[in-house]
């Protein structure tokens, strides 16, 4: 598996689950969806920060949606 196989979709959809049910962190979402290796979800999770989607505190582990990931994930469930 690669980091293109992780949609931007899966990697906001994981940070959204995990600030609202608070059972997993946000790459533990996006592997029980993909089964990608955690190396590739970290790419795939990075792709998304330097887009400006997601914030971290402390650590990517633990990102949610900024301001520009909520609306990005509301465009691309319209579509």
């Amino acid at each position: 598996m690669k980091r293109s196989d992780i949609s931007t979709l899966i990697v906001l959809e994981a940070a959204e689950l995990a600030h609202t049910e608070r059972l997993m962190m946000t790459w533990e979402y996006i592997e029980a969806k993909t089964g990608a290796p955690e190396k590739v979800i970290y790419s795939a999770m990075e792709r998304e920060d330097n887009r400006g989607y997601l914030w971290c505190g402390v650590s990517l582990r633990t990102s949610g949606l900024t301001d520009n990931g909520m609306a990005k994930l509301r465009d691309l469930r319209r579509n």
